[in-house]
C-alpha cells in the first residue's frame, strides 16, 4: 500500500529498466529554446490554501511499484495500462515529475489525460463534493503518430489545424509541424478525444461548444468530436504565433485576481489542474460550472486568444487597463459609485481577453481596435469626470 493512500479511503477504492526521452526538442525551423517554458515543480502548489495534497505527495516515493509501473506506461505511451485505474495514479505521476523521472511537459500532458479520466470515467476519482461533474461522455486517446509516421487521424487533424490558423493570417507549415511532432516521446503523441452529446447540452457541452469553435487545435474534425493535443504541441503552435508567446503556467487551486494580473504581465496565464485532495479546485468560469477538464481547456483557450495579439497590442491593452484604473480612482474620489463599479467590471473584462466572438478577430489589422471598441464607451463616459463636481456623500 502506497504511503498516504488512507487519505483516499472515503472516496476511492484501495487499491525494468525503461528508456527516457526528452519531451521537448528543438526542430530545425524557427524555434528557440529561449521560448521553452518549464516552471518549477513547487510552483504548481502556490495557490492552494491547505497542504493536504502536498503532504500526501511528500509520502509518495518514486521507488513504489505503482510509480515504476506508471513510468513504464508513460515511456511506452501505453494509455491503456492498468495503472491508470489506480485511484492514486495522480500522486504517482506528480512524484515522477517532482523527482524528474519524466520531463515536466510530458508529465503535464499525461496529467491532462488523468483529468479526463476523472471527469468522464470511473477509473479516476473526483472529490466527494464534485461528483455531479462526472459526465457521461466518451473519452479516449488517439495516437497522433506511430512507428515514425503520422496516423491517418493525425494527418487529418494536423491539416485541419493548419487550415484553421490561416483564418487568423498565420502560415503554419504542415511539414514543419509533422517533423516536430515526430521528435516527441510516445505519451506526448496522445490526442485526447473529446465528445459532445448530440441533442443534450450540459454546462460542459455548453462551455466546450463556446470555446471549441474558436481555437484551431480544438476544432471539430468529426461530428461531435474534438481533440486536445499534448502540452509540447500546443506550445509549438503558440511559437508559430509569436517569437515570444504567452505560456500557460499549470497550477492547482484558484488563482487570485491580483496574482493573475502579475502572471499576465510576466507573460503567463494560469492553467487549472484538478486534484481531489486540492483545496479550491477551479470547476467553473464565466457563470458556467463545466467541470475540471473543461476548465483546463478553457485556460488553453484564453492563452490562445491572448497570443492573437502582438506584443505591442498587448502593451496597449495593458495601458488601457491602467487608464481605467485612473478613471476608477477619479470616480471613487468624486463619489460616482455606479460608474466606479462599471469601470471595475470593464477593467476585469478587458484583461480577461474574451474573444469568443471569434469572427471579429480573424483580421490582424482590425483585431485590436475591435477588441478595445467594447470598452471605449465606458472610458469616454468616465473621461468627462474631470469637469464634473464631487458628489455629496451617499450619492451614486
Amino acid at each position: 500500500m502506497a504511503l498516504g493512500r488512507k487519505t483516499w479511503v472515503n472516496f476511492a477504492r484501495k487499491s525494468s529498466k525503461t528508456f527516457l526521452r526528452n519531451a521537448f526538442f528543438i526542430p530545425k525551423q524557427n524555434f528557440s529554446l529561449l521560448n521553452y517554458y518549464q516552471p518549477k515543480f513547487t510552483n504548481l502548489f502556490t495557490q492552494l490554501t491547505n497542504n493536504k495534497l502536498q503532504n500526501c505527495l511528500s509520502q509518495t516515493s518514486t521507488s513504489h511499484p505503482g510509480c515504476k509501473e506508471l513510468l513504464e506506461a508513460i515511456n511506452f505511451g501505453n494509455h491503456e495500462h492498468d495503472i491508470f485505474a489506480d485511484p492514486v495514479c495522480s500522486l504517482y505521476l506528480l512524484a515522477l515529475i517532482r523527482d524528474r523521472k519524466i520531463a515536466f511537459n510530458t508529465g503535464i500532458s499525461v496529467y491532462q489525460y488523468l483529468i479526463g479520466l476523472m471527469n468522464f470515467t470511473n477509473l479516476q476519482p473526483l472529490a466527494p463534493e464534485h461528483q455531479d461533474f462526472k459526465v457521461d461522455r466518451a473519452f479516449s486517446v488517439i495516437k497522433f503518430a506511430e512507428d515514425g509516421e503520422l496516423t491517418d487521424t493525425g494527418k487529418k487533424y494536423l491539416h485541419a489545424i493548419c487550415e484553421e490558423f490561416q483564418k487568423f493570417s498565420y502560415q503554419v507549415d504542415f511539414e514543419s509541424c509533422r517533423d516536430f511532432i515526430l521528435t516527441l516521446s510516445p505519451s506526448e503523441l496522445w490526442l485526447s478525444k473529446l465528445s459532445l452529446k448530440p441533442g443534450y447540452m450540459s454546462q460542459y457541452d455548453n462551455m466546450m461548444e463556446i470555446i471549441g469553435t474558436t481555437v484551431p487545435f480544438l476544432i471539430e474534425v468529426e461530428c461531435g468530436i474534438r481533440y486536445l493535443p499534448s502540452v509540447s504541441i500546443i506550445n509549438f503552435l503558440f511559437n508559430q504565433m509569436s517569437p515570444k508567446p504567452l505560456r500557460v503556467h499549470p497550477v492547482f487551486g484558484l488563482t487570485k485576481h491580483d496574482v493573475y494580473l502579475k502572471m499576465l504581465k510576466g507573460g503567463f496565464h494560469p492553467g487549472a489542474l484538478y486534484h481531489p485532495l486540492a483545496s479550491d479546485n477551479l470547476v467553473g468560469a464565466h457563470g458556467i460550472s463545466a467541470g475540471p477538464f473543461a476548465m483546463l481547456v478553457h485556460d488553453w483557450t484564453h492563452a490562445f486568444w491572448i497570443n492573437l495579439f502582438s506584443e505591442d497590442d498587448q502593451k496597449i491593452i495593458h495601458e488601457s487597463a491602467q487608464r481605467i484604473q485612473h478613471l476608477k480612482a477619479l470616480a471613487f474620489n468624486k463619489g460616482y459609485n455606479s460608474l466606479y463599479e462599471d469601470l471595475h467590471l470593464a477593467q476585469v473584462y478587458l484583461l480577461d481577453f474574451d474573444l469568443h466572438e471569434i469572427q471579429k478577430f480573424y483580421c490582424p489589422k482590425t483585431r485590436l481596435s475591435n477588441y478595445l471598441q467594447t470598452f471605449q464607451k465606458i472610458m469616454d463616459t468616465a473621461a468627462t469626470l474631470e469637469d464634473k463636481p464631487v458628489f455629496s456623500l451617499g450619492q451614486t
